[in-house]
């Protein structure tokens, strides 16, 4: 009996520290890899233009995956001159510079000058300055308004696709394109 007695105590003090061993490696490996900032501002330029700027509350960095996750953010998106072309505000982001994409998430709204856009997610696509959106989405513009899903974008708002389409207002027929 005391030799059962001893072997049961042996067995759970080593895998005892068998477990703390192994937590102990996850933490050190999640130190290691994720970096933690308030407050901070984000620019991102190509030949001394600046192409973009994100403010975000809090940024965490998985630096082993190259991506950045963002709460509460304001996307400023700039044209060639230098002139903040759209504005972009969410809940949250993910920028993914491997795939050179902007995922934003939660209460998104976008302000500019082709007019504004709410919705729940979005992603801009960099590579082809593509913006879009699987998920229900509202487009004010001059007054009108246009709910539907599938959005397919620039990072300008020149050239909104929707598709189950429903609006609200009145267009001309030359701003009908079927």
């Amino acid at each position: 009996m005391k030799l059962i007695t001893i072997l049961i105590i042996t067995y759970f003090i080593f895998s005892c520290q068998n477990n703390e061993n192994e937590n102990s490696i996850k933490e050190n490996q999640i130190l290691k890899s994720i970096e933690i900032t308030d407050s901070i501002v984000v620019y991102n330029s190509s030949q001394d233009k600046i192409g973009w700027i994100l403010k975000a509350d809090y940024l965490i960095k998985l630096t082993d995956e190259n991506r950045l996750n963002f709460k509460k953010i304001k996307l400023e998106i700039l044209n060639q001159e230098g002139i903040v072309s759209s504005t972009i505000y969410a809940d949250s982001a993910e920028v993914d510079d491997n795939k050179n994409m902007i995922i934003a998430k939660g209460n998104i709204k976008v302000f500019s000058k082709e007019g504004d856009l709410f919705g729940n997610t979005l992603t801009w696509d960099r590579n082809k300055d593509k913006i879009i959106s699987d998920d229900w989405v509202k487009i004010i513009k001059d007054g009108n308004t246009i709910w539907g899903e599938r959005l397919r974008t620039d990072s300008n708002f020149e050239h909104v696709v929707i598709q189950k389409a429903s609006a609200e207002g009145e267009i001309s027929e030359s701003q009908i394109a079927w």
